[in-house]
């Protein structure tokens, strides 16, 4: 990426915290088209056309070309399966498909959880001066076991309000 291209994404990224979404989106036009943007820069972009107040024609529609981009990338990708969760939601009022995405960041969250829970889990086993499991993974197995049970019919009752 050049010299050029970093320093419009990263004024893009300033003009975004600042407020101003329509000159931000602008620095994205500045950029050649052949420019491959990471998925943090599309999802900046589908925000900015969202939120700019530019004549934009279909701004809708490129917001979704450019969250698409980002899934094509990475289509595990939590961020990107959140952001479009609510775009379908939100935006264009399609709550099963918001929902299908959403579903989608769930499962792997799931997954990302269960794998933290068997690593301390071994390191607890595993560990040289025999100490009992901690509190810390206690709790961090009451959070699994409510955690697994979202989406669920019927989830667990037995799980606490507060840990």
């Amino acid at each position: 990426m050049s010299t050029n291209t970093i320093a419009c994404l990263e004024r893009a990224k300033l003009l975004s915290n600042k407020g101003d979404f329509s000159k931000a989106l602008e620095c994205f036009s500045l950029l050649p088209k052949e420019t491959q943007l990471t998925i943090k820069d599309l999802l900046l972009k589908s925000r900015l056309i969202l939120l700019s107040d530019s004549d934009c024609e279909c701004p809708i529609e490129k917001a979704e070309e450019a969250l698409n981009q980002a899934l094509t990338i990475d289509p595990e990708n939590l961020e990107t399966l959140i952001e479009l969760g609510f775009f379908y939601s939100r935006i264009m009022d399609d709550e099963q498909k918001g929902r299908a995405f959403f579903e989608r960041a769930l499962n792997l969250s799931r997954r990302a959880i269960e794998s933290i829970f068997e690593g301390l889990q071994e390191i607890e086993e595993n560990s040289s001066d025999g100490r009992k499991r901690s509190i810390q993974s206690q709790r961090l197995e009451l959070i699994l076991k409510e955690f697994a049970s979202l989406g669920d019919e019927n989830p667990s009752d037995d799980f606490p309000s507060q840990i």
